[in-house]
């Protein structure tokens, strides 16, 4: 089974195209979406939304509220 996919998000009027991974993670799944060549980790959260998850202190890029909204938006579109 091929777990890599492209996700389109939509932020400012553009449509940007990033790499993602689902990942099976225990008895649920997280998608690992690939950002200027560095992962960001989403996951579901209690009310059944995406959420981004931050390993450590620095994750090693700072994608930016707005971003990181797109890409949740489009996950839960993409997955619901």
């Amino acid at each position: 089974m091929d777990n890599n996919f492209e996700l389109p998000v939509s932020l400012n009027g553009e449509e940007i195209m990033f790499d993602a991974v689902f990942k099976p993670w225990g008895y649920t799944y997280r998608i690992e979406v690939q950002v200027t060549g560095s992962p960001l980790v989403f996951e579901r959260d209690e009310e059944n939304n995406f959420r981004a998850v931050v390993y450590g202190e620095d994750p090693g890029i700072h994608p930016g509220a707005a971003l990181l909204e797109a890409i949740a938006g489009a996950l839960q579109q993409a997955f619901s």
